[in-house]
């Protein structure tokens, strides 16, 4: 858990503005893979999506173009589009391989997210990290007790951050860019 420690960290102080919701995407998106998106995805279509969003993407500056979010997952960015690093057909085949390989939700993920969320709010609890220490074990149970699912980023993070990225397993990763 010291390497999630570490990317809790890092993301916190790389996003400040981070919500707690922002936090349990994450951890979702780590633990499960990407394969939420679509449940039936076609390499096509996951492509086509990648090109559309291009059209409406907004880059921000602050954002890496491939940030580490822990247990062999990586939020790359379409900035790398724009910057000649991969093509859509790339990153649109990466994140599709990835979906096709995302692990199923079994007892194993399940722990290690649920692990994650109360590293969360030690973390709080601690004062490690300045959010509301009541909220998160609160927000915690309630997300919880709706079953474990995808959630999508704050508005104050959509609004801040601009997160136009797509979820990538490492050893996909490699294939196209070095990491």
């Amino acid at each position: 858990m010291e390497v999630i420690k570490g990317i809790i960290k890092d993301h916190y102080k790389k996003y400040p503005k981070m919500e707690l919701q922002d936090f349990i995407k994450m951890f979702y998106q780590n633990s499960f893979g990407p394969k939420h998106i679509q449940s039936n995805p076609s390499l096509e279509s996951t492509i086509q999506f990648v090109e559309e969003e291009l059209g409406y993407f907004v880059e921000n500056s602050e954002t890496r173009q491939v940030e580490y979010i822990g247990n062999d997952y990586y939020r790359v960015s379409l900035s790398v589009i724009k910057h000649g690093l991969l093509s859509p057909y790339q990153l649109g085949q990466a994140f599709y391989q990835s979906m096709l390989e995302s692990p199923i939700i079994e007892d194993y993920n399940i722990q290690l997210f649920i692990n994650q969320l109360r590293l969360l709010c030690e973390m709080i609890n601690e004062n490690i990290l300045q959010l509301d220490k009541e909220k998160c074990q609160l927000m915690v149970e309630e997300y919880l007790d709706k079953g474990i699912r995808p959630i999508h980023h704050s508005d104050t993070y959509k609004e801040l951050y601009h997160p136009h990225y797509r979820l990538v397993h490492k050893t996909i990763l490699r294939n196209y860019l070095e990491i």
